[in-house]
């Protein structure tokens, strides 16, 4: 009896409630975006509550399904072969990139427009704070850096100051823009109406686009040394004279072709490795090859799923061997001929796909 009484007067002891699941850092992370850009707050709660669902009794790939097919409809958009988004970061910045070219974030349906546009606006997205991470990298401390123009100028390094144009010269600027402009519209014209129509391969097309490319530059860069104009000067070309009639590959990626980013890796690379020349020269075309990754390949694999990674990297590291094999070479000739080997005969690797977008080249 007194154990049976002792068991009635014990209050019965309360099971401790199952601690509630932690949800993934990427997973909270994307949440919190989505409630602060998307206008669809419902939409956001169902992403939420899906994630703070157990696992239980569903397998991966189908929770991968029901994340991809949720983020699409907050999104608006098509989300195309990526894993769940809470299982590693890097599918979760690829699914954050595509929710970002929704409607329900942007005012404008992004995901509407042409692959083509889509790419082209991406690769500046990319672009600016690449240029960003190299002006602050290139200008700390610089006595440069509290020159406001030269702030907000668009080459990278203040190495390139020294080369400042006279506003005397801006009258050849807007002849050489005029000229590179004819030369442009000229060659659209000829590709439009006539190499269009025999629909070149792709690496035919990437031959083409190699001209286009450096008609295009020639004429933008004649407009850009008018940025600084109110400061009593004139930024310098991006570009040297005639890159086609380079002498030596090195000639070419040192002198003539965008000497604003040569300026850059002479300050941040060159100069610090001067006692280690071609281990210098490595990292440069290595270097150039990793931005050119981010700024064309990965915009063309977010936007059409396409991979070209590695391709930039390859024809860069394929400028410093042409630089190795001419320095053993004596004869003007084999140079110039190496210049065209190295430079122009790898081109399809550099104007792939994503950049033949970029340049409206091509056929959709």
């Amino acid at each position: 009896m007194r154990r049976g009484a002792n068991s009635e007067s014990q209050p019965e002891r309360k099971r401790p409630s199952p601690s509630p699941r932690r949800k993934p850092a990427a997973s909270a992370a994307f949440c919190g975006i989505l409630r602060v850009l998307a206008r669809d707050e419902r939409a956001v709660c169902e992403v939420e509550a899906a994630w703070s669902r157990g696992r239980k009794g569903r397998s991966a790939s189908r929770e991968a399904q029901e994340n991809r097919a949720l983020v699409t409809a907050v999104g608006g958009g098509t989300i195309r072969g990526s894993p769940g988004i809470d299982e590693n970061l890097a599918a979760f910045v690829w699914e954050l990139l595509r929710v970002a070219l929704s409607s329900n974030i942007m005012p404008v349906n992004v995901t509407a427009l042409p692959p083509s546009l889509q790419v082209t606006g991406l690769f500046f997205l990319t672009l600016l704070p690449l240029c960003l991470v190299m002006k602050w990298v290139a200008f700390r401390g610089a006595p440069e850096a509290k020159d406001l123009a030269l702030i907000v100028s668009p080459f990278p390094s203040p190495a390139s100051v020294k080369r400042a144009l006279p506003l005397s010269a801006g009258p050849r600027l807007i002849r050489r823009f005029l000229v590179a402009l004819a030369a442009c519209i000229c060659a659209y014209w000829l590709y439009w109406n006539l190499f269009r129509a025999f629909r070149l391969p792709p690496v035919l097309l990437s031959y083409v686009g190699a001209i286009m490319l450096w008609i295009v530059s020639e004429a933008l860069g004649s407009l850009v040394p008018f940025l600084a104009m109110l400061s009593g000067r004139l930024l310098p070309l991006p570009h040297g004279a005639s890159p086609p009639l380079a002498k030596s590959v090195s000639e070419f990626w040192g002198r003539r072709w965008n000497v604003w980013t040569s300026d850059w890796f002479r300050q941040i690379i060159f100069r610090p490795l001067q006692s280690r020349p071609v281990l210098a020269m490595v990292l440069v075309f290595l270097a150039s090859g990793v931005f050119h990754e981010w700024v064309i390949n990965v915009p063309l694999y977010v936007v059409t799923g396409k991979n070209c990674f590695g391709s930039m990297i390859l024809y860069f590291l394929l400028q410093a061997l042409g630089i190795l094999i001419e320095r053993r070479v004596r004869k003007r000739g084999v140079r110039i001929l190496l210049v065209w080997l190295f430079v122009f005969g790898p081109a399809p690797l550099l104007v792939n796909e994503g950049l033949l977008r970029i340049l409206g080249l091509w056929p959709e």
